[in-house]
């Protein structure tokens, strides 16, 4: 449990004075804890081909990642080679078939281009170099916490004639180069897309790709749902109260959002809301296990706008997280919410919980069924 040392003054007030009979003494702004729980920087890494220990010609089954796991190489090739191997830009065996690389003052995106993936052409490597009919190198092997998305990769020497070199993840094509010609280089971006299984490198025609920047990122497309309580403090007098709330909330902004918080005489609601600029922020946190069942975060942390007694216009902080089975005994949770119109940077919230553990209720993070197949069904 992670809690500002504010918070932790916060909480043990509220035990002593009720321990004591006597009503806790409002929080001020300072009790609220900041966001809790950032989304950490995506984990990025270029794949390249120069520092994997390969040479010209070396047939490329597995590539060693920073991610704490190897990728397993496959070539479905239409002449049956089925070979991804190494070229080297500098090899002058076999001039003829070389990659006609610019020098680095006149193609910056061709510095270190050295070794390169191609699909082993036929009827001898040796002889034809890359495959002029294309094929299909797929990645296989992400495993671990988080989603993994491309950024970007290099595509090399393709014909003009021919079709571009594609990238397929989880089977939807992100990105595809334009096919400049022989001896180009071309850095081709790829629109964010987080995917689980397979990413493929489809060749129209000869080629090859270098240079793969691959992230695996905390956030994950998940959902939030369950309820509970716990003891929390009004802003108004300091009072002890009793709070519960129920929930079925979305990482991204494609679904709807529904949670509902009550204390006497009080609740607080959202109903198909977005959440303000910056937020939901889901996250794995380390050390925090959800399961089961399995999902891709376990932290859901958001602010928005919602109703106080069906009037639209009270501000919220809340953290919610799914710390495993049994829930009511490990799940935790923070709210904070602010009367109509209150400036959350000035203003005192009216209803407070610190990030504790529930007394009473489970909070579950799923695998978002809407958005496809999942570790837990298709």
């Amino acid at each position: 449990m992670r809690l500002t040392r504010s918070a932790l003054g916060v909480v043990a007030l509220l035990l002593v004075a009720c321990e004591n009979g006597a009503p806790p003494t409002a929080p001020d702004i300072g009790a609220i804890p900041p966001p809790l729980f950032n989304a950490t920087a995506p984990e990025c890494e270029v794949i390249s081909f120069d520092d994997q220990g390969f040479s010209y010609g070396s047939i490329v089954t597995t590539l060693t990642t920073g991610f704490g796991f190897d990728l397993t190489v496959a070539v479905t090739e239409p002449n049956g080679v089925n070979n991804a191997r190494i070229f080297d830009t500098r090899t002058q065996e076999f001039p003829d078939h070389d990659l006609q690389i610019p020098p680095a003052g006149e193609c910056p995106d061709c510095v270190g281009l050295n070794n390169v993936l191609v699909i082993e052409g036929v009827p001898s490597w040796e002889i034809e170099g890359d495959s002029p009919d294309g094929g299909v190198i797929s990645l296989t092997g992400f495993t671990g916490n988080g989603l993994f998305y491309f950024e970007s990769y290099k595509a090399l020497d393709q014909e003009i004639v021919e079709a571009p070199i594609r990238l397929l993840v989880d089977g939807v094509e992100i990105g595809a180069s334009s096919a400049q010609g022989n001896g180009s280089v071309e850095i081709v971006e790829t629109p964010f897309t987080t995917f689980e299984d397979v990413a493929e490198f489809d060749f129209g025609g000869s080629g090859a790709v270098d240079d793969l920047l691959i992230c695996r990122t905390s956030e994950g497309v998940g959902r939030f749902t369950g309820g509970g309580g716990w003891l929390g403090m009004t802003g108004t007098n300091g009072e002890a109260v009793k709070v519960t709330h129920g929930f079925t909330l979305h990482c991204d902004t494609e679904l709807s959002n529904n949670l509902e918080i009550n204390w006497p005489d009080n609740k607080w609601h959202i109903e198909k809301e977005f959440f303000l600029p910056g937020y939901p922020i889901c996250t794995d946190e380390p050390g925090v296990n959800p399961e089961p069942p399995p999902a891709p975060f376990d932290t859901f942390e958001a602010k928005t706008i919602g109703k106080l007694n069906n009037v639209y216009g009270a501000p919220i902080h809340f953290i919610l997280q799914d710390s495993g089975e049994p829930g009511g005994k490990s799940d935790k949770g923070m709210i904070a919410i602010w009367d109509i119109g209150a400036d959350p940077a000035a203003e005192d919230p009216i209803l407070y919980v610190p990030f504790d553990v529930l007394d009473h209720g489970n909070l579950q993070a799923h695998y978002d069924q809407p958005h496809g197949c999942n570790v837990n069904k298709c």
